[in-house]
């Protein structure tokens, strides 16, 4: 099971989705009887109930083949962006926190002076839930190149981890502007 924090994409609401693998069953007076094919539910909205389906074979085949796509083009070329930003990519949509966890470590100090992938690197922690490392991949990226929108980011991750008088420096902007696209993050 996974679950994310994120705005549904059907009902737009702020809410909890959850990803999981389930069984179908012939039923007859609410027994199961025997199993009739596995599915992938991608992101069940809490609120609406709405989702995606994918059958279970076809994620985990589609899963297979592009991590061995990605994994080939990364042994061609190790020090590609494009190809490193993919594989890292691939892993938060699919949804594999292990493959995750495997590509960062052998990526994340490879690219320690890349602000893009420091960046990319920070939310696909931030997507798994793991606010110190994100928090940490984010303060990489604005080292080497400042930027409001990774800035906003990184001040979630403060957020998340109950530390607002660290994460206002980075909201500071959003207070001026008066910009009712950024008053989400002043509501925590």
């Amino acid at each position: 099971i996974h679950r994310v924090k994120a705005v549904c994409s059907q009902c737009n609401s702020l809410t909890e989705l959850e990803s999981y693998d389930t069984t179908l069953y012939i039923v007859a007076i609410m027994v199961p009887l025997a199993p009739i094919g596995q599915k992938r539910i991608i992101e069940e909205c809490q609120h609406c109930r709405r989702h995606r389906v994918a059958p279970l074979k076809s994620w985990e085949a589609a899963k297979a083949q592009a991590f061995t796509d990605v994994l080939e083009k990364l042994q061609a070329n190790p020090d590609n962006k494009e190809t490193i930003q993919g594989a890292l990519g691939l892993a938060s949509a699919y949804q594999d926190e292990v493959a995750f966890n495997k590509l960062a470590d052998v990526l994340g100090d490879r690219c320690d002076r890349d602000a893009d992938i420091q960046a990319q690197l920070g939310s696909a922690y931030e997507y798994f839930s793991r606010w110190p490392e994100a928090e940490a991949a984010y303060s990489r990226s604005m080292t080497i190149q400042p930027n409001e929108e990774i800035g906003e980011r990184l001040a979630v991750c403060m957020l998340k981890q109950n530390r607002p008088e660290d994460a206002i420096r980075y909201l500071n902007h959003v207070f001026e502007s008066k910009n009712p696209d950024k008053a989400w993050l002043t509501f925590w």
